[in-house]
């Protein structure tokens, strides 16, 4: 079959025309019934452009009664199984609060009047839009009157308004927001006996705007293993469903099916939110990676928010670069956002720049960044803030200026290049900032552990294979770069207590850890470095081993 580029459904969430176009589509329809079908209010939890949308618009056609619509998917022979019950035309209420022209009171009133006319002109009701402000309860118990059938209310992105006032800083708004908020869903909650299904989908759970302190009967399948896939896809999905076009991509590209496969899981899969162990794949980039035939950054570049933005650094973020596999939280931290606290690990996880990895013995989540993608992603908001580099362009011009010094042989341009990201660096501040001046120690504690910081931050974004193994209050030890043509073992320390780049070097070679690479076909370096007066850092390196290919 020849793959049709208007085929692929990246700019539409659309599931009727998606449908109706013949469009590439993985069917989760099964998913669909079965939530419709046995849960009351549901609520789940994805990072944007994750498929939230075409969720909430697939399930407004099955509850519409678009029978014609979902011909030859899984969920038509169990709806048919209903005999006489099966395929009711209900009113369906859908609100999109990403929608809103701003973040306000008066916005959130506009766009409910805007949803709620269209549902009532179809249906026939007139005057329940005359009260101001709109008293949504009354739309539903209206439709339910005209159409002798409950009523399905959507709610896509509730938490839009809240997390923009947020973003911008204005409390006053926030405030006002979370009032209009409450006013709407004790409004629903009065037409409970009117709703057939509600299902609300955001980023963050918010509490104080009615949501889940209202609606007692709520479900949460954000963490549900049998909702694990219900948006994104998995790997045997992709395989089954997309193989022709993974085929395309692989012959544009001059790859194997697998070595394509392989590249697109490590840019754009990793994604897990429940104790599954099922990886799922960003649907939006990986559509796109298809149909263009590129591994590009697409959700990172369309589908992070501006609130994500401004958010990230102001919540402390920097302690996800000590990711080692053991970042942990619990079901609990991930599920809320408290954005009176400064701990990110919520919010990260939730816009999609954490995921679960993997479990503790005690039920916390272990967790990391999903992706290739997401890494660099994540990067691009912190390091030019942290490293103080005030401007982008700058910080992208010395990190691909870093990742081809990685992949080289000349051990000198490496060390020019993080000497070139250190430098920006403000030196000498963690004195005034100290609490108790006089404290020598404490001063010294800071500094470094401001400079591993950002020594994680400058190798967390390249694609090389660096491990910083070991950090101890003696300093930063133990970065270990395994590049294209060479290894560099460098032991990283402060100017003080007499520490010079010859003893820094004699620990790195001490500690054995260029021994494990020496015999290979790449040369290893060990290099001492020492960190001085206003941010200098002095170097001495040594070729522990040539490389075995030399010798050929």
């Amino acid at each position: 079959m020849a793959i049709e580029l208007g085929k692929f459904p990246t700019t539409t969430a659309s599931f009727e025309k998606i449908r109706e176009d013949g469009m590439y589509y993985v069917d989760k329809t099964h998913l669909v019934w079965q939530l419709a079908n046995q849960s009351g209010v549901v609520f789940l939890s994805r990072p944007r452009r994750f498929g939230k949308s075409m969720l909430l618009k697939t399930i407004d056609c099955y509850l519409a009664g678009r029978k014609e619509l979902f011909e030859g998917l899984k969920l038509h022979p169990l709806e048919e199984a209903k005999g006489e019950k099966a395929w009711a035309k209900h009113p369906v209420l859908r609100f999109d609060f990403s929608d809103l022209t701003a973040p306000t009171p008066e916005a959130i009133e506009l766009m409910m009047r805007d949803y709620a006319g269209d549902v009532l002109a179809e249906w026939g009701v007139e005057n329940v839009l005359d009260a101001s402000p709109v008293r949504i309860g009354r739309v539903v118990q209206a439709l339910r009157r005209a159409s002798g059938q409950r009523v399905a209310v959507l709610i896509d992105e509730y938490d839009s308004p809240l997390l923009d006032a947020l973003a911008m800083g204005d409390t006053e708004l926030l405030v006002k927001v979370k009032g209009a908020l409450r006013g709407f869903y004790k409004s629903l909650k009065a037409a409970d006996d009117s709703l057939r299904f509600m299902m609300v989908t955001g980023v963050s759970q918010f509490r104080q705007v009615g949501l889940f302190s209202g609606f007692n009967n709520i479900r949460d399948i954000s963490f549900n293993p049998d909702y694990n896939a219900i948006c994104g896809f998995t790997e045997r999905e992709l395989r089954e469903t997309l193989g022709e076009q993974i085929a395309r991509m692989a012959e544009v590209n001059g790859l194997s099916v697998e070595e394509q496969l392989a590249a697109l899981k490590q840019k754009y899969d990793g994604y897990r939110f429940s104790t599954k162990e099922e990886d799922v794949y960003n649907p939006f980039g990986l559509m796109n990676a298809l149909m263009e035939c590129e591994m590009q950054p697409y959700w990172s570049l369309v589908g992070t928010m501006n609130s994500a933005d401004a958010l990230i650094p102001r919540y402390d973020a920097l302690g996800v670069l000590h990711l080692d596999g053991l970042l942990r939280a619990s079901q609990r931290e991930l599920s809320q956002f408290n954005f009176e606290h400064s701990d990110p690990l919520g919010f990260l996880y939730q816009t999609g720049y954490l995921t679960i990895k993997g479990m503790t013995e005690d039920g916390d989540f272990l967790l990391d960044f999903p992706n290739q993608e997401v890494r660099e992603s994540i990067m691009e908001i912190l390091a030019p803030r942290t490293l103080w580099i005030a401007r982008g362009s700058t910080y992208h011009s010395l990190n691909r200026n870093l990742i081809r010094a990685l992949n080289g042989t000349d051990i000198k341009a490496l060390e020019a290049c993080i000497q070139a990201l250190l430098a920006s660096l403000p030196y000498g501040n963690e004195k005034k900032n100290s609490k108790d001046e006089d404290d020598a120690q404490r001063v010294w504690e800071l500094r470094e552990a401001r400079y591993r910081d950002a020594l994680h931050l400058i190798f967390a974004g390249v694609r090389s294979d660096v491990r910083v193994e070991q950090i101890g209050a003696g300093g930063i030890s133990d970065v270990e770069i395994i590049g294209e043509q060479m290894i560099v073992i460098i032991e990283l320390k402060m100017e003080r207590d007499g520490m010079t780049a010859e003893k820094a070097l004699a620990q790195a070679r001490g500690n054995g850890y260029p021994d494990k690479h020496a015999g290979g076909e790449k040369p290893v370096w060990a290099v001492g470095a020492v960190i001085g007066d206003r941010a200098q850092i002095e170097w001495l390196e040594e070729c522990v081993w040539a490389g075995s290919y030399r010798d050929a």
